[in-house]
Formats: structure tokens, C-alpha cells, sequence
């Protein structure tokens, strides 16, 4: 009976031992499987590098030179050159003529210079370049100048070329502006509620200097009208001109000068009429004038000297910005000047003097009153 219940126990205890190994295996088992999370974690990025060289017609670097860069699918087949200079990565050449984008996406890009280096939107397209970039390596381009930089400007040959324009601009002063600050003009013969167009209201204001010329480039929300039908008619009421004007109180005292003007004594223009939207013949919108008179009426007579035939243009109709290059020595102005400087864009129709009027201010003016900045000319400053 012993001997019976000892065998039985004996029994008993292995079966406890196996199904315990068992038990201890399915829980071992279960337990040091390693959850698949794989699927959820997303593989790392991978990046490269773009070196771009710009290079003239004959092959020498060139310093300060912008080059714009697009994913080629921001960039589609036929870009929006307006649109795309308000997204676009722009960066400048240094003086070795070389600009480095680095950290970039593996993928498909386009680069290209600056569209001020080119007359037309379709030269500026057909000097675009398509790179591949590829993990962990820096991919080499490079981009030339077309042969004909410097003859953007056919009524004024000789001037100074996209090179000191844009050179002198990228080590200038840029002033940013709202947007849509129209100011609603209730005297005289003007718009009592402004046409709010693009083309019109200002977004930036760079200004530049170097040994011979002053540099004033305006940026605009819209593109200037090409031809005379692009130019809006509201109602019979044909718009007929822009004008952008620059004033500068050279003593920074409103106190003196040009009363009319917020006390200036130089005052530059830049602008196109409807009947001439190809080009900008002097003596119309084309000059600078300086030393006043006296004189606040009539406008003709405010300043002593007019200068109608020295001055030089870029951009302009088909474009969102328009650059004036005026000589020194008819502005009286130089590098390292401090002055307060005034900037406005007008427009003119069948019906008013001023169909739209937007001042370039650091605050949401949208009455008559000029928007002083003091600039330093020369400084490279962002303002605000």
C-alpha cells in the first residue's frame, strides 16, 4: 500500500513538473517576443548638398551674384516668377564666386539666377538648370551670366551693370511694408476709396549705394502691367500711370527743404505710362532732382535742379519690381550718409490724380502722412 502510494505521488509530482515547464515555456515565450513597432517608425531623412558657381561671359567668378533654388515640384513647368520670389530660397555668390545649399532632401531641384539678370521671363527660363541631389553628396552646377548683362537698359548704355546693382543692393538696406495699406487720398481731385491694385502696393523698399550711383529697388505684390490692354480700367475710369518716389531730408530735419515733400531736398522717380509700358524714355518718370527753391507751387518749381537723362532702369512692366540707379553727383548724396528718406507709389487715371497712393511706412498708416525712416546709406539693415 506504501509502495502503491509512493509510485502514485511520485506520479503526480512529475506531471506537476511537466505541465509547470510547460506553463514556464508559453509564459517565457510569450513574454521575450520583442513587440514589431518597425512599421510605425519612419525611416530617417536623407540628405545632400548643392555647390553652385556663377561665372561671367568670360569664365570669371562672380561675387554677390543671387541664385534662386526650387524643388522642381514648386518650380512646374512654367513658373510664376512673381510668386515664386516671394517663397524662394535666395542666397549670393561670396567672393569666390560659389554658393553652397547644404542640408537638402534627396530629390529633384531647379536653380537659377536672379531674374534680374535677364530681360524677359522666357531668357530666364531657358537658363534654368535641373539637378539631382543625392544622399551624402555635393552636387556641383554651374550657372553663367548671358552675354548681354548690362544692356537691360538700351535708351542708356554705359550704365552700371546687374553685377553693381545687385551687389550694391545685397549690402544696402531693405525696408518691408504692409500689405494692402492703401491711403484713401480726400482732397483735391483723388480717389476717395482706393483701387487696390497689386501691381501697386508696395512690399519692400532696398536701397544701395557704391562709388557712382544711388540704387532704389521697389517691390511690389503684383506685376507691373506688360501691355496696354493688361492696364485696368474700372468703371471708365482708365489707369493711366505708376510712380514711385523716393524723398530724402538730407539734414534729417523736417523743419527745412521741400515743405510739400516732409521737408526734403533730393526727391528721385521711377515709373511707367500706359502708351509707353515697353520702356522708360526720358525725360517721363526717369531722373531725380535736387535743391530747393522755395517754391511749394506749382510741384515743377520745387527744386532747383532737374536731371532727366542720367539716371538708369531695371525690371519694370512684366516684373514685381523696378530698380532706379541715380549718379551721385546729381543727387549730392554718398556711402556712410545718414538721412531720412520718404518713399511713396502713385498711380494716376482718367479721373484722379491719385487713383491709388500707398506710402512705405512702419506702421499701418492710411492717411496722408510720409513714413520717415532713417536710413544710413550703405548699411546693410533689415528694417523692421
Amino acid at each position: 500500500m506504501q509502495r502503491k502510494s509512493l509510485v502514485l505521488l511520485t506520479a503526480v509530482l512529475l506531471l506537476t513538473i511537466v505541465f509547470s515547464g510547460c506553463s514556464e515555456k508559453n509564459n517565457n515565450t510569450f513574454t521575450s517576443e520583442p513587440s514589431d513597432n518597425t512599421s510605425n517608425v519612419e525611416p530617417k531623412a536623407q540628405h545632400g548638398s548643392l555647390e553652385v558657381e556663377v561665372i561671367d561671359e568670360n569664365g570669371a567668378v562672380v561675387s554677390n551674384a543671387v541664385v534662386w533654388l526650387w524643388t522642381q515640384e514648386n518650380f512646374g513647368a512654367i513658373p510664376d516668377w512673381t510668386e515664386q520670389s516671394k517663397t524662394t530660397a535666395k542666397e549670393a555668390t561670396n567672393s569666390t564666386g560659389k554658393i553652397l545649399f547644404s542640408n537638402l532632401d534627396v530629390g529633384e531641384y531647379v536653380i537659377s539666377l536672379y531674374i534680374l539678370f535677364f530681360t524677359t521671363n522666357e531668357e530666364a527660363l531657358a537658363h534654368v538648370k535641373h539637378v539631382t541631389i543625392k544622399a551624402n553628396e555635393t552636387t556641383h552646377e554651374i550657372l553663367q551670366i548671358p552675354s548681354k548683362t548690362g544692356d537691360s537698359n538700351p535708351t542708356n548704355p554705359g550704365g552700371p551693370t546687374e553685377e553693381d546693382t545687385l551687389s550694391a543692393l545685397s549690402n544696402g538696406t531693405k525696408i518691408h511694408d504692409i500689405v494692402g495699406d492703401f491711403v484713401v487720398m480726400n482732397n483735391g481731385n483723388n480717389n476717395p476709396g482706393a483701387y487696390e491694385f497689386s501691381f501697386a502696393d508696395l512690399k519692400e523698399v532696398d536701397v544701395g549705394v557704391d562709388s557712382k550711383y544711388l540704387y532704389i529697388r521697389y517691390w511690389f505684390n503684383g506685376t507691373w502691367p506688360r501691355n496696354d490692354s493688361d492696364w485696368p480700367n474700372i468703371n471708365g475710369d482708365q489707369l493711366e500711370d505708376i510712380i514711385c518716389n523716393t524723398l530724402f531730408d538730407t539734414d534729417n530735419n523736417p523743419s527745412t527743404g521741400v515743405m510739400s515733400d516732409g521737408g526734403t531736398e533730393v526727391a528721385t522717380s521711377m515709373g511707367c505710362r500706359r502708351n509707353n509700358s515697353y520702356g522708360f524714355d526720358p525725360p517721363y518718370f526717369y531722373g531725380c532732382k535736387e535743391g530747393p527753391t522755395g517754391i511749394e507751387f506749382p510741384e515743377e518749381e520745387r527744386y532747383q535742379n532737374v536731371y532727366n537723362n542720367d539716371s538708369f532702369r531695371f525690371g519694370g512692366v512684366g516684373y514685381d519690381y523696378v530698380i532706379g540707379a541715380y549718379p551721385l553727383s546729381e543727387v549730392k548724396l554718398s556711402a556712410g550718409q545718414t538721412v531720412t528718406m520718404l518713399t511713396e507709389c502713385e498711380t494716376t487715371s482718367s479721373l484722379y490724380h491719385d487713383a491709388t497712393f500707398d506710402i512705405l511706412s512702419l506702421d499701418n498708416t492710411t492717411t496722408f502722412e510720409y513714413g520717415r525712416v532713417q536710413i544710413t546709406l550703405g548699411e546693410n539693415r533689415t528694417i523692421p
